[in-house]
This record gives structure tokens, C-alpha cells and sequence, in this order.
């Protein structure tokens, strides 16, 4: 069973009615909170008009992007039967992707970090839990899903369960992972031929044209590895790679008809050394956010074993670094969330996709696992296999819905 409403996002949008949406003020630093406030936007899902103090509520914990609808939250377990029969959804937004600072510069965000953004969504979940006393699960897809993990360790009273789908836990500065999935899943042809076009584009400075539409390539790159919606069209881009007569020639003409969309949104403001309040506002800078976080706190910068799909090494991404945000990071690993989710206090359902390029940084099988909760390994599946496959979501809120206490 395919899962209609990732499919078919426009159809399952219109399904829902409008949300309520709720604004709060957040303190701009949680340990000293004279420095001022961000606001914060809250949306509450209730489209059944469910009974608030029984109720089953899901808090989705946001993540990097741009922000996003709680209808597109709860679509996710909408075709599920616990979703027919209707559970409270709830999203607030991650500081820097559509919660800002009231900073005229926000050209290095010093205020969006893990740690904020925790204190964020625990702050939001003690207000929300006088409100919803039903049982509660917290949510969250990739990024997002380390980060429900690691809320629910910090603050294990905040859910009843916790479902974390490819939640990367580990977070190297650089890894491999999507050239590694790109040398299984693209023709070798493939792989020579997109290595020509990088290395026949030469940036000559970090964030102009040349290394803005490489950006580009390596985004969509990352998309045709990663997701399932994406992976069939690699005939596509393999075929207007031999057809290119020079890289010029691929760049200016076959990536603006074969990117996504999504790949602009993440490239804005990557390469600008200043960006303003007026520039991000509206969450389509939020590529520069999470650079900034890969910067200083999450790492996952993509290289290759080979040095051909990403030939960037870690020095290169250290001094783009420096050039963007003015310090040169020196961590290599930061984030290890592993030992956090295996002494898990709340029951996990954690949730993996075989063809993952993500997978080593996710929770393993054969790693410790937390006392109560269930594993679920999507066998043929990409990053966040919940999104796109009706069973393995009807397999994630069965298990959730398992542990609710008992009334």
C-alpha cells in the first residue's frame, strides 16, 4: 500500500481545514533570558474536534527547512487507523527555520542551536500539557528525529513515546554516506560524467555563480540517493549528463530544468557572507541556518572516498566555514546522541530505511537500545521510509499507540 497522501500532497492538503495557530515568546537564550526573545509560531491541528482531555496528541518536532503546514505534519499517519480515527497534531517552529531573533543582521545566527531549540519545544510542551492531557508522543523525522530523542532524554516527563524516523543520532563534521549510495545506485558512466561537470566548474570564491550551481547539483544529488520520489529519475539526469557537450553547457541549460525546486530554497543565503532579518523572514534562507549549525554543531558535510561526486575534503569545508560565519570550526564529532537514546527513560519507535545513505549516523540494530521500545527496519526503503510507505507508517503508529498508558 502506497502512502496516497506523500503522493499526492495537494489532494491530502485540502483535506484539512485550517489549523489554529498560536504565537509565544521564547527566550533568545534560555540561560539568560534578559537578552531579549524570538516569537515563536505554534499550530494546533484539530480537524475531528477531539475531546482535548483524552485525546491522543502527536507534537511533531521540527526541524531544518522551511517551515512547514501541520496539515503536511499530520498527512503523514492521516491514512493510518489510528489517523482515521484522529489524534491532535501539533508543530512549533525550530528557531532560525521560521522562528528568528529580532537582529536587523542575521549573518551568524548564534542564537539557533540544539540546545535552544530544545528548550524551545520543552518550554512549549509543559504550557501545551495543561491544555491536551491525553497521551503524548513526540515526533521527528531526521534531524528532527535525533532531536525528539534527545529531548525525551533530557526531559523524559514531556512524552509517553517517542517516535524517531531516521533519526540521525551521530554527527561526523564529514561522511560519506550519499557517495557511497551514489557508487551502489547511479551507473558508473554516471559517476564519471558528474565528476567531469564539477571538476570542469571551478568556483573561484566561495559563493559565486559556479559554486552556487555545484551547491546546487550536490542537493539534488543528495535527493536522488535519499528519497524513494526521487531515485527513479536518475535515467533522467544520467542522460542530459552524456548529452552536455561541456560543463557550461550542463549547468546553464539540463540542472535548471532537472533540480527541484527545493534545491533553490536550500542554496539561498548559503554563499552570501551578510543576510539581513528583512532577507530571511519569510523561512526561504533556511539553507544558511542549517550551514551555520553544520558549521559549528551538526557537521554532516558530504565528501567522497574517491573524491569524485563531492570532492570537497574537510579543510575546504572548514574554510568555507571561516569565510561565511568568521571562525574556523574544529570539532570533528559533536553530537553523539546513541548513548542518549539507549538509556531512553520513554519507549522509542525508531524506524530506518535499508537504502538509507544516512543509516550508519541512525540508530542500528545491532547498537544498545532502550529498555522499552520497538526497532523497524524498512527493507528496500530510503531516509524516513514512514513518509513514503503506508505499511511501514501503519507498522510506526501501531507500535506508538502500544504504549499509551493505560486509562
Amino acid at each position: 500500500m502506497k502512502f496516497i497522501c506523500i503522493a499526492l500532497f495537494f489532494l491530502c492538503r485540502m483535506a484539512f481545514a485550517s489549523a489554529e495557530v498560536r504565537t509565544v515568546s521564547q527566550p533568545l537564550d534560555h540561560a539568560n533570558k534578559s537578552r531579549g526573545v524570538i516569537q515563536q509560531r505554534i499550530q494546533i491541528g484539530n480537524w475531528k474536534k477531539l475531546n482535548k482531555k483524552t485525546a491522543p496528541v502527536i507534537f511533531f518536532v521540527a526541524g531544518e527547512g522551511e517551515p512547514m503546514d501541520v496539515s503536511r505534519y499530520a498527512s503523514i499517519y492521516g491514512s493510518t487507523d489510528q489517523g482515521q480515527k484522529g489524534f491532535i497534531a501539533i508543530v512549533a517552529d525550530h528557531r532560525g527555520y521560521g522562528a528568528f531573533s529580532t537582529d536587523a543582521d542575521q549573518s551568524v545566527p548564534k542564537y539557533v542551536t540544539v540546545d535552544q531549540a530544545i528548550e524551545d519545544f520543552h518550554a512549549d510542551i509543559q504550557m501545551l500539557r495543561k491544555e491536551f492531557t491525553g497521551p503524548w508522543v513526540i515526533a521527528g523525522f531526521s534531524y528532527a528525529g535525533g532531536l525528539a530523542v534527545e529531548l525525551a532524554s533530557r526531559y523524559p516527563q514531556d512524552a509517553d513515546v517517542v517516535i524517531s524516523s531516521s533519526g540521525v543520532l551521530s554527527w561526523p563534521f564529514t561522511f560519506t554516506g550519499h557517495a557511497d549510495a551514489a557508487a551502489k545506485e547511479f551507473p558508473a558512466e554516471m559517476i564519471d560524467n558528474l565528476a567531469k561537470v564539477i571538476k570542469g566548474h571551478p568556483y573561484k570564491v566561495f559563493g559565486d555563480q559556479a559554486w552556487q550551481e555545484v551547491d546546487d547539483l550536490h542537493w539534488n544529488m543528495w535527493e536522488l540517493t535519499q528519497y524513494e520520489f526521487a531515485a527513479g529519475d536518475v535515467h533522467y539526469w544520467n542522460d542530459h549528463l552524456k548529452a552536455a557537450k561541456t560543463p557550461d553547457e550542463f549547468f546553464s541549460k539540463s540542472l535548471p530544468v532537472l533540480g527541484r525546486p527545493e534545491a533553490d530554497s536550500f542554496q539561498n543565503g548559503r554563499g552570501q557572507v551578510s543576510v539581513s532579518l528583512s532577507d530571511v523572514s519569510d523561512g526561504s534562507y533556511w539553507g544558511r541556518y542549517w550551514a551555520y549549525q553544520q558549521c559549528y554543531e551538526m557537521g554532516g558535510f558530504s565528501t567522497s572516498r574517491d573524491g569524485k561526486v563531492y570532492p570537497a575534503d574537510e579543510n575546504e569545508y572548514r574554510d568555507y566555514c571561516q569565510t561565511m560565519f568568521g571562525v574556523r570550526p574544529t570539532f570533528s564529532k559533536i553530537q553523539d546522541w546513541k548513548k542518549d537514546a539507549a538509556s531512553l527513560k520513554v519507549p522509542l519507535v525508531s524506524v530506518v530505511g535499508e537504502l538509507d545513505p544516512w543509516l550508519q549516523l541512525e540508530l542500528l540494530s545491532t547498537d544498545p537500545q532502550p529498555a522499552r521500545g520497538q526497532y523497524i527496519f524498512a527493507k528496500g526503503h530510503y531516509h524516513i521510509p514512514d513518509t513514503s510507505d503506508g505499511e511501514t507508517a501503519q507498522q510506526v503508529m501501531d507500535a506508538a499507540w502500544s504504549y499509551f498508558p493505560k486509562r
